[in-house]
């Protein structure tokens, strides 16, 4: 429900957005709302925004435990797990691998709905419409699965930890990253100089010129199955594995949380560092949080960059400096032997006008090839009282700590090269700043024989699936930051086991399972509106079956903006479903040949309330242009037409997301459109209240005397197999149906008609048996008041399918229906 749902006017102009919302009483300083400007989530406060004339201000109150900071929408959910948290992005590209973010994970939906339903328009309309099969267009147009770039791993605040059922790919989000140095150069101390060479093992290089990634990516909301498969920019990861890849997962169960190793091995890591993994036990794994950001600057002599970080300097313990040598650090003599080169950097650390101190570090090398050397600038908060001197990986600041109201502004960084340029082919010492990362914790100090003490923020996801990995940099994966492709078998939901006769949480793929979890979900479905006592459990046993006989499978990623109940109906209705009401509960109904529930005849449809609709060529589609996620080739978006072959084109475009395979597409789509080719008349009535038994969805048999379909009304009379009807009939009726007091529907052969006198045949029998004769008399059940249905053997009633039943007065409801025809399930 909105509070606010307003256009600003003329008269309004000039007033800030706190004084428009003053007159109606909400203060959204005060009131846990969110407010939306044109359909987008503004978060600018009201006292500061000037409302323009034929602007759109709607107000929506969030859920208990919402907040201000997380992302909703009007009526809608956003599909997944938001992430939000510590900080915001700082997105950009860097030269060998980029973006950056480091968020933890949090809750958060607004969802308005209607009921409604899948594959028929609940909407009052002043004619029958046919019924919708699913949306067209693009049903997840901010959904980085469902786009024709192909899936994407994502980066950015706000985006939706994906959902993941049955098995998929997903890109998943990219919470943080780390870039590491060349790991074939290291940094030692030699007569206090910091010299960086090639590094070596008893005397021998090891390591490659290449740059190391420290990779966490949310897969999705958790417990998962299990991790299929692995793709780094489309090569699967068996395809860089070896002594410089390392990978783990975990599958989002809570606690404990065992962790999957996919490839490597724990207790090793490149060059003996153990930066990695963050902290592993038994129970869960907790990661260190970084947020890198991306700067790709040239650093020339003299001159000064200035970073200021992203985060407060009450989150900061450490700022990684990526220092980048393009050309390597080197001198060649003239005789051709290489000497160690000289490039001095200083750096000057202030918070807010408070300089905490500055040190010049001079790097020597003699490395002619191009690599990365990482220069750590630990924060050492009111420990220890003096600076650390230089040693081979970082410089320790001494932040006393002694002005809360600097702790809440920024750090300011000045790097500056005060050694001279030296770009020529025998001398180089060209300097570039390839990314700067905010290391955030509590403090953290450097003694002065080297060694560090850390105390890092560390975040456990124990209710999303994540993905941890490192790799260097090579032919196989380079550039950018890879993008990552999982295939998962999904989440694990409730399902129904009818063999053990109780409910179970396991991986399905079965779509009734997967519908009643996002119905009941309250982290990210509609479980803060729908509990589980409000599920018609027996309607999705009976789906599920269904499902299964049909051979339906539900594969789908959940990680776009939608509204909730249209994510619903649209699901539902690639599997030829819907879902209602009926009274509390939720239930859903599906498409299939089934035999009728009730009678509509002259008896009791309200005489002159009969509309019948012919539905013209043009509004029936003859070809589907079908859109889906191709599993047999990567799970790539693909288009296929399917038609019946007719010379003009009438063409409807249809997402099949949540079905991932050929065959089932093109089988959903020859039933479409031979629905269309086969359903060519829809009818609206009235009845009385205590005339209708059905429910949208339901079968039923219909005359009436307008169109000239067979003979109905209601039987006034009965003595024994003579029936009395409120009408005349012909003499050549032969057969009469009546929906009898116990809602059955039966049917009896006519002996004889004579005016209004019904005689039904008496089918009682005789056997003998030697002198004995056993007589089986036929007990007609009790009509008397029922309405039926009569006419010839060769003439076939009408029958309808109920989509719709809307109020027209206090005991009067309006029936939509359009035809059924048994041919179309066969």
């Amino acid at each position: 429900m909105k509070l606010l749902d307003r256009v600003i006017t003329k008269e309004d102009s000039g007033k800030t957005l706190a004084d428009v919302l003053k007159e109606p009483g909400i203060d959204p300083e005060k009131q846990n709302v969110q407010v939306w400007i044109d359909g987008k989530l503004t978060t600018v406060p009201a006292d500061k925004l000037k409302v323009k004339p034929g602007w759109k201000i709607e107000i929506v109150p969030l859920p208990s435990g919402g907040g201000h900071h997380l992302l909703g929408a009007i009526g809608a959910i956003a599909v997944g797990v938001l992430t939000g948290g510590l900080a915001a992005a700082a997105i950009g590209s860097v030269s060998l691998l980029g973006g950056a973010l480091t968020l933890s994970a949090s809750t958060i939906f607004a969802i308005g709905f209607t009921v409604g339903a899948g594959i028929f328009s609940y909407l009052t309309a002043t004619k029958p419409k046919l019924p919708s099969f699913g949306d067209t267009g693009e049903m997840f147009g901010s959904s980085p699965t469902y786009s024709w770039n192909g899936i994407q791993t994502t980066t950015g605040q706000g985006v939706p930890v994906p959902v993941v059922y049955g098995k998929h790919a997903v890109g998943g989000v990219r919470i943080q990253y780390r870039l590491f140095g060349t790991d074939a150069v290291t940094g030692k101390v030699d007569n206090d100089r910091l010299i960086l060479g090639r590094t070596e093992s008893n005397g021998n290089p090891v390591g490659r010129f290449s740059q190391w990634l420290w990779d966490f990516i949310l897969l999705s909301e958790g417990e998962i199955e299990s991790v299929e498969e692995l793709f780094f920019n489309d090569i699967p990861y068996k395809s860089v594995e070896g002594t410089y890849f390392h990978c783990v997962y975990t599958k989002g169960t809570g606690w404990p949380e065992p962790i999957v190793v996919l490839s490597g091995n724990l207790g090793s890591s490149p060059s003996g560092k153990n930066w990695w993994w963050g902290e592993i036990n038994q129970y869960a794994f907790s990661a260190p949080t970084y947020l890198t950001v991306p700067i790709n600057k040239v650093v020339s002599s003299d001159e000064k960059f200035t970073y200021v970080t992203s985060m407060p300097a009450k989150y900061i313990e450490r700022l990684s400096v990526n220092l980048q040598f393009p050309n390597g650090l080197f001198k060649i003599t003239d005789s051709g032997g290489l000497e160690i080169e000289e490039c001095k950097v200083k750096f000057t650390l202030y918070k807010g006008y408070e300089k905490l101190g500055e040190v010049e570090v001079p790097l020597y090398g003699g490395v002619k090839e191009p690599f990365i050397y990482v220069y750590d600038l630990y924060i050492n908060k009111g420990v220890q009282e003096n600076n650390a001197s230089p040693y081979p990986f970082g410089y320790n600041f001494y932040d006393p700590q002694d002005n809360p109201t600097l702790d809440e502004i920024p750090y300011t960084l000045i790097i500056e090269k005060t050694s001279q340029d030296n770009p020529t082919i025998k001398d180089s010492n060209s300097l570039s700043i390839q990314c700067i990362t905010e290391g955030l914790g509590r403090s953290a100090r450097v003694s002065t024989d080297g060694v560090v003490t850390t105390n890092p923020f560390k975040i456990a996801y124990t209710k999303s699936a994540t993905l941890v990995y490192s790799l260097a940099a090579s032919s196989v994966v380079s550039g950018n930051l890879p993008n990552v492709k999982a295939v998962i078998k999904g989440k694990k939901v409730k399902v129904w086991n009818s063999e053990a006769n109780q409910w179970e949480t396991s991986w399905t793929d079965n779509p009734a399972w997967i519908i009643r979890d996002i119905l009941t979900n309250s982290r990210y479905g509609l479980g803060d509106f729908i509990r589980e006592e409000d599920i018609d459990d027996e309607s999705f046993k009976a789906f599920a079956e269904f499902c299964e006989e049909q051979g339906y499978r539900c594969n789908l990623v959940l990680d776009g903006f939608q509204r909730g109940w249209d994510l619903i109906n649209n699901l539902l209705a690639k599997f030829r479903a819907f879902i209602l009401r009926n009274g509390s509960k939720y239930k859903v109904k599906f498409l299939k040949d089934e035999p009728p529930v009730q009678m509509f005849t002259m008896g009791n449809i309200i005489q002159g309330s009969l509309t019948v609709h012919f539905i013209s060529a043009s509004d029936r589609y003859n070809t589907i242009e079908a859109r889906f996620l191709d599993e047999s080739d990567g799970y790539r978006m693909k288009t296929i037409l399917v038609s019946t072959g007719e010379k003009y084109e009438r063409k409807k475009t249809i997402d099949f997301f949540g079905i991932t395979d050929r065959a089932t597409v093109e089988k959903e789509c020859r039933f479409l459109l031979s629905w269309m080719q086969k359903v060519k008349r829809s009818i609206e009535f009235e009845a009385y209240l205590d005339a209708i038994a059905i429910e949208p969805g339901d079968i039923f048999l219909f005359s009436h005397d307008v169109p000239k379909w067979l003979l109905s009304g209601r039987i006034v009379g009965q003595k024994g197999n003579v029936l009395t009807v409120d009408r005349e009939l012909p003499p050549d009726t032969n057969y009469i149906k009546v929906r009898t007091k116990t809602d059955q529907i039966e049917t009896f052969e006519v002996d004889r008609v004579e005016g209004n006198k019904v005689y039904l045949k008496d089918t009682s029998t005789n056997q003998q048996d030697g002198d004995t004769v056993t007589i089986t008399a036929v007990l007609f059940p009790e009509m008397e008041n029922c309405p039926y249905i009569c006419g010839r053997i060769t003439d076939k009633p009408k029958l309808y399918r109920c989509t719709e039943i809307t109020r027209t007065a206090e005991n009067i409801r309006r029936i939509t229906a359009v035809e059924h025809n048994p041919e179309l399930y066969d």
